[in-house]
């Protein structure tokens, strides 16, 4: 291999950043539904505690300093990783969706320091798409560099994989009637509901980036779709959102389902022109 080349050490550290995003996404939405966003005295990036705020001062701060010392792990992850991937001889695309995830860490980091000293709606929904947009980015170029691997997941599984994801996310929307019936309140309802319709977006980035063009649509779709849930749901103002969040869920595995349609409508259509081409011949 040569010493350009996209070495398995570059390819592990993309994947590696990629999936230490999740955790970190899940980690600031269970940090402020708890309230513990707020724990460090308003201070950022000092805490609370011992040697002058370095460290937290109780189980609250505690989560909140966790939270901004997994983000600073993931800052250094992805800074390393682009510069990694900027010394080999990667695909332009891969370059460039890993630049803009890193050009846009700095500017999450600003972000969430304004959670900590101006908590408003507009700078918590600014800092979810930010660290969604991160997040997809980063799916997108892991899709792409590996994508002569074996493991990389069809179009096909993708959007089942989305669609089972939004299924299992559907009872768990925060403040619906389904959730209300079955008594799931609190921050692990919102973690848990986050977890499986993050997933699912990444199902549907995957299927954007490894897709016919009009399988990519309907999953472009799907991704804004779970997307906006997800930022609603985040924001949430009034009672009648949680409806919104859980139709924008359902209108998702509609969307997943068109991605599966899709997908294999698209292999039918190949097949009997290969078919057709084979006879010709």
């Amino acid at each position: 291999m040569g010493a350009n080349t996209p070495s398995s050490l570059v390819r592990r550290l993309l994947a590696g950043t990629t999936l230490l995003s999740v955790p970190l996404i899940l980690l600031g939405i269970y940090t402020a539904i708890a309230g513990f966003g707020l724990t460090c005295e308003a201070r950022w990036p000092l805490c609370d505690g011992a040697v002058f705020g370095l460290f937290p001062a109780n189980w609250g701060s505690f989560i909140e300093w966790f939270h901004r010392l997994v983000a600073m792990i993931f800052g250094f992850a992805i800074i390393g990783t682009a510069v990694a991937v900027f010394r080999t001889d990667v695909a332009p695309r891969v370059k460039g969706a890993v630049g803009l995830a890193t050009a846009l860490t700095p500017l999450q980091i600003v972000f969430g320091a304004l959670t900590v000293t101006s908590y408003e709606q507009l700078i918590l929904a600014t800092h979810f798409v930010t660290a969604a947009l991160i997040f997809f980015l980063l799916v997108g170029a892991t899709v792409w560099l590996f994508a002569d691997e074996d493991w990389v997941p069809s179009t096909r599984t993708a959007g089942l994989f989305a669609g089972v994801c939004l299924i299992a996310g559907l009872p768990l929307v925060p403040g619906s009637a389904v959730a209300l019936n079955l008594g799931l309140t609190g921050p692990e309802l919102h973690t848990s509901f986050y977890f499986f319709t993050l997933l699912a977006a990444g199902g549907f980035v995957v299927a954007v980036v490894d897709a016919a063009t009009p399988v990519r649509v309907a999953a472009f779709i799907g991704a804004l779709i779970v997307t906006a849930a997800m930022v609603l749901s985040r924001v949430t103002l009034f009672p009648t959102d949680a409806a919104y969040v859980f139709l924008g869920v359902v209108a998702a595995i509609g969307a997943a389902a068109a991605v599966v349609i899709a997908d294999a409508r698209t292999d039918s259509a190949r097949e009997s022109a290969s078919r057709i081409s084979d006879r010709s011949a």
